[in-house]
C-alpha cells in the first residue's frame, strides 16, 4: 500500500494500546477517533495482518498486535534517531529549546548568557520557565533544567555538573551593631537565623571552622523559600543567614552585608544541567549546554572544578 507514513502509524498504534481506546488516543495526539481508527486500519493493511480486535467495550491485541507493539518503540526511536542525525548534518543550530531556571540565576545571571547565545544562533527559539520547584523534564516537557542543590537524587535523567556554589554566613552591620559580633559559629545559638526552606525543613548548617566540620543548629523564628527575601530581611537587620555569595555580591561590595565568621561551607551546593535521557541529543541542545557550562562556570562566585 502506497502513501502510508509507517512511523506515524506506529506512533498512533502505540498510543491506542497505551490509552486503551481510539477516542482516548485521539485526545492524546489531538486528532479525531475516526482518524485514529483509519490510521490503524492502514497500518494493518500495510502489514497484512490484524493488530487489534475491535469490540463495543474494549480493544484487544492479537498476537501480531502484541509483537508489533513491543517492536514499535524501538523502530520509532531508530527512525527518530536517523531523522535527527540527518538534520544535524547541517552546522546550523536552530529550533526550540525549553529551559527551566531557578530564581537565583534568573534575577541577575542568566539573561546576558541567553542573549549572547541567541546572538550566536539567531534561529533558536527559547521558552524559559523560572521556578524553584522540582521540575520533571520528561513530564513537564522541558529540554534542559538548571538546578542548584546540595543533593541531586539518582534518576534516569542525565545530569552535568557545572560548578560549586559558595555560601557564606552573613548579616548586616545594623544587626551586628545591635546584637554583637559573631566570633565562632557556636555563637549562632544566641542569634536570630533566617533559614532558607524550599523543599524540606532545614535543621542545621554544615560549616567548616578551624578544619573541623560542624552541624550548626540555630534559633529560627522564620523560614523562607526565597533567597532574595532573606537578603531583604538581612538588609533590615533581621538576623543572620547562610546564603549563596552570588545572591549578595553587590551588597557585599557596598558593605551593606558582611561575612560574619571565617567559617566556610562544608557541603557546597552544586549547579547542574539536567536533561532527559535520550539516544540522540539534538545539535541545539548540545550547543546550548556547552554554552551554559562555559559561561555559568565563570560567573563570579561560582567555583568551577
Amino acid at each position: 500500500m502506497s502513501g502510508i507514513n509507517v512511523t506515524e502509524c506506529l506512533k498512533t498504534f502505540r498510543t491506542v494500546v497505551d490509552k486503551g481506546s481510539f477516542s482516548a488516543a485521539g485526545k492524546e495526539i489531538n486528532i479525531s477517533a475516526a482518524w485514529v481508527a483509519k490510521s490503524i486500519t492502514r497500518l494493518e493493511e500495510h502489514l497484512g495482518t490484524t493488530l487489534v480486535i475491535r469490540s463495543t467495550r474494549k480493544l484487544k491485541l492479537t498476537d501480531a498486535g502484541l509483537e508489533c507493539y513491543q517492536s514499535a518503540g524501538r523502530i520509532i526511536d531508530e527512525m527518530m534517531f536517523l531523522e535527527n542525525r540527518m538534520r544535524d548534518k547541517s552546522d546550523e543550530v536552530s529550533g526550540r529549546i525549553r529551559l527551566s531556571v531557578p530564581n537565583i540565576l534568573a534575577i541577575n545571571k542568566i539573561g546576558p548568557i541567553i542573549h549572547q547565545f541567541q546572538g550566536l544562533h539567531p534561529k533558536i527559539q527559547l521558552e524559559i520557565t523560572v521556578s524553584d520547584h522540582f521540575v520533571d523534564p520528561i513530564n513537564d516537557g522541558i529540554d534542559l533544567v538548571l538546578r542548584i542543590t546540595s543533593n541531586l537524587e539518582d534518576s534516569e535523567l542525565i545530569s552535568r555538573r557545572v560548578s560549586s556554589v559558595k555560601r557564606i554566613l552573613c548579616a548586616s552591620p545594623k544587626y551586628i551593631s545591635r546584637r554583637g559580633h559573631i566570633r565562632k559559629v557556636d555563637d549562632l545559638a544566641h542569634h536570630t537565623c533566617l533559614i532558607y526552606n524550599q523543599l524540606h525543613a532545614q535543621t542545621f548548617w554544615h560549616v567548616s571552622e578551624e578544619n573541623k566540620i560542624k552541624a550548626v543548629t540555630f534559633n529560627s523564628p522564620i523560614r523562607i523559600n526565597s533567597s532574595y527575601l532573606i537578603k531583604s530581611m538581612l538588609l533590615e537587620g533581621a538576623g543572620v543567614a547562610f546564603l549563596p555569595e552570588l545572591v549578595i555580591e553587590e551588597e557585599l561590595t557596598r558593605g551593606e552585608i558582611i561575612q560574619v565568621t571565617t567559617a566556610v561551607d562544608a557541603s557546597p551546593m552544586q549547579l547542574f544541567i539536567i536533561r532527559p535521557s535520550t539516544k540522540h541529543v539534538p545539535a541545539r541542545i548540545r550547543a546550548f549546554t556547552d554554552h551554559l557550562v562555559k559561561k555559568l562556570g565563570s560567573v563570579t562566585h561560582l567555583a568551577q572544578e
